[in-house]
């Protein structure tokens, strides 16, 4: 059952061993996903569902991914340190769960890798810090806006019909063309495509902003778009209070931390 959602950022600096002293510039980010990471364990969640791209993804797919390793394990060494170390359990029988009693979205494939790219293994450094949660990721097709937010209301149904308490979690950056921004109520400062996208957020318009072509989107290079219609299918009609923890955008790439609670 669905027990808690998020949308977090997944950009590499902000691992201690990677950003080091920058992370000084994304404090309130930090704090942010320490807050969620608090609001997991207190909730007991066994599965955090990790929504993320594929970011070592060859070829385009228009199939919904789900990795369904026993355990899985990341690195950083493609950023420099050399240090840090991530390993977590899988939810293999979750994601056969999900397959069998999904509904009418068909189109699904198993990735099997035991390898976390980044984009889900950078916010699991935080949430995962002494919590012994299983990890599930899933990575969604390349579809237009309004098609993934029909798939995440059909994993709905799946995800509320499991015995496990779920976290959902949508992982995800923003456009990666800004000028030093501040907090979030200082929209003036964002990028156009930020902006409209936080405005939608907080005035609940998030269907009309999803009618957007995608390639407006990828060249903002928001991949954190697609992963969030994908995410607010799952959160469809779903009774929920939202609470916009941080966004800041000090090091040219947007980062929203926001929370979904149920009552």
């Amino acid at each position: 059952m669905l027990k808690y959602f998020a949308i977090v950022p997944h950009s590499p600096v902000l691992v201690p061993g990677i950003g080091k002293d920058s992370l000084q510039k994304l404090s309130q980010t930090v704090l942010s996903l320490k807050k969620i990471h608090a609001h997991i364990k207190e909730k007991s969640i066994e599965t955090i569902v990790i929504l993320a791209p594929d970011e070592q993804r060859k070829k385009h797919t228009h199939a919904l991914s789900l990795y369904t390793a026993q355990n899985y394990e990341a690195t950083f060494e493609e950023f420099g340190d050399l240090a840090t170390k991530l390993t977590c359990a899988g939810d293999p029988v979750l994601a056969d769960f999900i397959k069998r009693n999904r509904t009418d979205y068909r189109n699904v494939r198993d990735a099997g890798s035991p390898q976390l790219s980044y984009s889900a293994s950078v916010p699991l450094v935080y949430l995962l810090k002494g919590f012994p949660a299983k990890v599930l990721v899933i990575t969604p097709p390349d579809r237009s806006l309004t098609s993934l937010f029909e798939i995440g209301q059909q994993l709905q149904k799946a995800l509320q019909e499991s015995p496990r308490a779920i976290a959902c979690i949508a992982s995800g950056d923003f456009s990666r063309t800004i000028e030093d921004a501040g907090r979030s109520d200082e929209l003036s400062a964002f990028p156009s495509l930020d902006q409209e996208f936080l405005t939608a957020l907080k005035n609940d318009r998030l269907k009309k902003f999803f009618k957007m072509p995608l390639s407006h989107v990828q060249q903002a290079g928001a991949c954190g778009i697609p992963i969030c219609a994908l995410f607010f299918g799952i959160l469809d009609c779903m009774n929920v209070s939202q609470n916009i923890l941080s966004y800041e955008a000090p090091l040219n790439v947007g980062q929203l931390v926001s929370e979904y609670l149920l009552p």
